[in-house]
């Protein structure tokens, strides 16, 4: 599929131009027509395939949406196609107006449903998919988007909170490394200059700081191409499976961050599955859509042996055990759960319990970190400002 630059006219005479994705000119002329436009010239935009258009993602209230969008003309009776043709054109974002608009055309050659989101990988999630096709097999696709539409509102408030918690100690980190850049490229090296006409032996903290000084400009240097060569590494070593397990899991066990991330996988953990039961996929096959759908790798394997676990005659509470990704009090529920048959409901609880947690967990981390960044600068910059001024203090005795 490519994209094209085109001219047409309306129906009145008046030109138009812009820019569509079609599998050829022919299927672009037709695209223009159901619009009530006539071609008049079109050329392929250069670089402009399909998958250069779909990379990256689509943002998150532009898919929450199309997806409520989607439900609702569901719900007033349209037809699956014509709802999709309908919702093809969105000129804001020509990521997801040419995924729609190719599951429309997949939709009219006989696909199902789900078959045409899956051929949409860099748009459409795998759980989005599996929504779909529990949707139309239980005859109830609007409850199963209405549930997906949740989903995707929680990861987004899970997101936006960890932005928040992250946002103002990164802030003030990236403030106290531009000060001290500053100092020690424009400020700092002027004393230097200064106490080099003293002919008197400076301290020895001093004598240190203005070797650190002299050095910054290499350092600098040495550093900025050190981060991009672990930055490149760390990329391709995050390629491989092996890789990318071991920064999961190095998240999940730093100091502070780790328990929100940690916090914020069971949330969405418990949520899918809830959603998935709910919906009338099996505990097997739910524990591996939730496996498909994790964010993270080490919950994603866990979920994968969980599902083997169950499918060799065990219960979900002792897959779950088995495989550590909740606490022991939520385990204790999930027991209660599947003795009541109600494991549905009971994840549901769990999510929103797990909720609770993380609000705390957030507040306490917030309080904590603002006093602790200002201590961390005004020590910093305070030990710096002191260590300079060391030689006036011996000058002045």
């Amino acid at each position: 599929m490519s994209v094209f630059k085109y001219r047409a006219r309306t129906n009145q005479g008046e030109v138009v131009t812009g820019q569509l994705a079609a599998t050829s000119l022919q299927n672009l002329e037709k695209i223009l027509n159901e619009k009530g436009l006539l071609l008049v010239g079109a050329n392929v935009k250069t670089g402009g395939r399909l998958p250069q258009l779909l990379s990256g993602s689509v943002p998150a209230e532009a898919m929450l949406a199309f997806i409520r969008e989607f439900k609702t003309l569901l719900g007033a009776g349209l037809p699956v196609a014509q709802t999709l043709n309908l919702l093809s054109d969105r000129p804001k974002q020509p990521k997801l107006s040419a995924a729609v608009r190719s599951m429309h055309q997949g939709i009219l050659r006989g696909q199902s449903l789900a078959d045409a989101a899956a051929e949409q990988q860099g748009v459409f999630d795998n759980l989005f998919q599996v929504t779909l096709r529990v949707g139309v097999q239980t005859g109830n696709l609007e409850q199963a988007l209405e549930r997906y539409s949740a989903f995707l509102v929680l990861r987004n408030e899970l997101r936006r909170k960890l932005r928040k918690a992250l946002t103002y100690p990164v802030f003030l980190l990236g403030l106290l490394a531009a000060v001290l850049i500053g100092l020690f490229l424009f400020v700092l090296p002027r004393f230097s200059e200064l106490y080099s006409e003293f002919g008197s032996e400076l301290p020895f903290a001093t004598r240190v700081l203005m070797g650190a000084v002299d050095a910054t400009p290499i350092a600098l240097v040495v550093v900025v191409c050190a981060l991009a060569v672990s930055g490149i590494v760390l990329r391709r070593w995050t390629a491989h499976p092996a890789g990318r397990v071991a920064v999961d899991s190095i998240k999940l066990s730093l100091p502070i961050i780790g328990p929100i991330l940690r916090n914020m996988a069971q949330i969405q953990l418990c949520y899918l599955l809830s959603m998935l039961m709910s919906a009338g996929v099996s505990v097997r096959e739910a524990l591996r859509f939730a496996a498909q759908s994790a964010g993270n790798v080490v919950f994603t394997q866990g979920l994968e042996r969980g599902g083997t676990t169950v499918s060799t005659g065990k219960s979900v509470t002792e897959a779950l055990t088995q495989e550590q990704l909740l606490p022991d009090t939520s385990l204790s529920l999930v027991k209660a759960g599947e003795a009541s048959g109600s494991l549905n409901s009971m994840f549901e609880e769990i999510s929103k319990l797990h909720e609770q947690i993380l609000e705390d967990r957030m507040e306490r981390v917030l309080a904590l970190i603002e006093p602790m960044m200002m201590l961390l600068v005004g020590v910093v910059l305070g030990t710096v400002i002191i260590v300079v001024y060391l030689p006036i203090f011996g000058i002045a005795d």
